[in-house]
């Protein structure tokens, strides 16, 4: 039977900016800006080696954020002091990623072909919530009835990034190789935030950058290159 490497982790963090400050024993100064931050991430893995000139790998991951943010929207005068003029913002993103890896080297002797993947699907909703937040309780202020109106709910931000890369390298001479990569990437996003509206054509330009993820691509790369070994 191939050895067969099996790897698994698991990670957890929360920040709270809404407790009591400990020397003093009173809240913070500030009741708006990031108020909480938590997150989850589990990832398994999966390596295995069939033979002397064969590898495999794969290994997938789960990430799961969530953040509320506090402000006011408020004029200059009596609404600037108005708690009932608070609103906040709470995100929650999720985030699937698989890679794939698999190689073969030294094939007739000569070559080494390796092949990669890796895709990561990420959703993320922003609710905008008037007046108290029904989940969590702001330990340092009172409920109060908002005078916001309701607001309006977004719509989910989506995104999906795919690159897939053969590599092959061949030996010219014990000291001399050339090598030969293609590169695959897809990139797609539905965001509220990049829509015509809000980031129309002439603010955004015609440029498309690779892993500048503001408009959906679709990219093909070769490119070669020469090894000399000493």
């Amino acid at each position: 039977m191939p050895p067969i490497f099996v790897s698994a982790s698991v990670a957890a963090g929360k920040d709270d900016y809404r407790l009591e400050l400990p020397e003093t024993k009173t809240p913070p100064n500030s009741l708006f800006g990031l108020r909480d931050n938590t997150h989850q991430v589990v990832t398994f893995g999966l390596d295995a080696v069939p033979s002397n000139r064969v590898t495999l790998g794969a290994s997938y991951s789960f990430e799961h954020y969530n953040a509320l943010n506090r402000s006011r929207q408020a004029s200059p005068g009596v609404e600037f002091t108005d708690p009932s003029r608070n609103w906040s913002a709470e995100g929650t993103d999720h985030v699937h990623s698989v890679i794939l890896t698999a190689g073969v080297n030294r094939i007739a002797d000569k070559a080494d072909l390796q092949f990669t993947y890796d895709f990561n699907r990420a959703r993320a909703v922003y609710e905008y919530i008037a007046g108290a937040v029904p989940n969590r309780t702001l330990p340092e202020e009172t409920a109060i009835t908002t005078t916001l109106p309701a607001p309006t709910a977004l719509p989910t931000v989506k995104s999906d990034l795919g690159r897939g890369a053969v590599d092959l390298m061949y030996e010219l001479t014990p000291h001399v190789g050339v090598g030969v990569s293609w590169w695959y990437e897809q990139y797609r996003v539905t965001d509220f935030t990049l829509d015509a509206e809000a980031n129309p054509e002439l603010a955004r330009g015609q440029a498309v950058l690779l892993g500048y993820l503001y408009r959906p691509y679709t990219a093909n790369t070769v490119w070669g290159r020469m090894v000399y070994r000493w």
